[in-house]
C-alpha cells in the first residue's frame, strides 16, 4: 500500500481502529487569536476557540471477484491463494491511493488536495523552477516547515535529477537520496501531472492529514459459489478513510499556471 500510494508512507496520521463507526475529530484554526498581557489584578478577558469536526467513516474498497480453476489451485507449484492475495491487495492499494489524493470527501475519502491551501503559483505551466520550489517551503509556517516533507509526482523528479549547472553538476544532487531543500520527499503517482491549473507539489507537515484504517485486510474464499465450474471464488475487501485533520494550514501545494 505504501509503494502505490506514497503520501501512506509519508509522515500522515494514521488512526487503526477495531470497529468502523464514525469518529467525530475535534477541529479549530486559532491562529488569528492571541494571549494577552494585563497589568496585575486585572480582570482576564474572555476568547472562546471556534470549534468544528471532521468526521472519519469507514468506506469499503474491494478488489472485485477473481475467479481461479480448481485445476490450477491443486496443480500449481507454488502458494495459488498467497498469490492471489498479494494481487488483490495491490489493487486495492491502487483504488484507495488515487482518493487520498484527490477524493472529494462526500460519500468517498478526502483527498490531501482536496482543501489545501495554495502556496505559491508557478510562472509557467509545464516548468517549475528552484526558486519557486524555495518560494512554497518559505510560505508554508516555520512550526511546519521546521518538520515539512515533499509529495511530489514520481515523474516530476526525474526531470530536476537531470538538469545542470553550467559546469555540469547536478542542481539538485539530494535529490539522488530522496531529500530536496533539506527535506525528504515522498513520491506519489496519483499526484496530478506538471500541466496548467494542476497542483503537482505539496511540502509541509503532512500529519496534519491523516488516514483512518479499519481492523485489517479482509480476503474471502469462495469455495462453493462457482462450483458447477470447478472454479473458487476469491475477494479481499478494506475498509478504510481519509481526511484533514488540521484546521490551519500545515502544508500547502504549488499550483501550476493557467493556460
Amino acid at each position: 500500500m505504501k509503494s502505490f500510494g506514497g503520501i501512506r508512507g509519508a509522515g500522515l496520521t494514521v488512526v487503526r481502529t477495531d470497529s468502523g463507526n464514525d469518529i467525530p475529530v475535534p477541529q479549530s484554526d486559532d491562529t488569528a487569536n492571541a494571549g494577552a498581557l494585563i497589568a496585575e489584578n486585572t480582570e482576564a478577558t474572555e476568547q472562546d476557540i471556534a470549534f468544528t469536526q471532521a468526521l472519519f467513516k469507514a468506506y469499503t474498497f474491494t478488489s472485485k471477484i477473481v475467479r481461479v480453476p480448481n485445476q490450477l489451485l491443486q496443480d500449481s507449484g507454488f502458494d495459488m491463494d498467497r498469490f492471489v492475495t498479494r494481487t488483490l491487495a495491490r489493487r486495492i492499494a491502487r483504488a484507495e491511493a488515487t482518493y487520498f489524493v484527490t477524493g472529494t470527501g462526500t460519500n468517498e475519502p478526502e483527498g490531501i488536495l482536496t482543501n489545501v491551501a495554495t502556496g505559491h503559483t508557478a510562472a509557467a505551466t509545464t516548468d517549475i523552477t528552484y526558486g519557486e520550489l524555495v518560494e512554497l517551503q518559505y510560505l508554508v509556517d516555520p512550526r511546519y516547515r521546521a518538520v515539512g516533507e515533499w509529495a511530489d509526482l514520481g515523474r516530476r523528479r526525474e526531470g530536476p535529477r537531470r538538469e545542470t549547472d553550467a559546469d555540469g553538476k547536478p542542481l539538485y544532487p539530494e535529490l539522488a537520496n530522496g531529500v530536496l531543500l533539506g527535506r525528504p520527499v515522498t513520491v506519489d503517482v496519483g499526484l496530478p501531472a506538471v500541466a496548467a491549473t494542476n497542483t503537482p507539489i505539496v511540502f509541509g507537515d503532512l500529519s496534519g492529514f491523516a488516514i483512518r484504517d479499519v481492523a485489517s485486510l479482509v480476503v474471502t474464499r469462495l469455495s462453493e459459489r462457482y462450483a458447477e465450474y470447478n472454479q473458487t471464488g476469491f475477494i479481499l475487501c478494506y475498509r478504510t478513510d481519509s481526511w484533514k485533520i488540521a484546521s490551519d494550514s500545515p502544508y500547502k501545494a504549488l499550483a501550476m499556471a493557467a493556460v
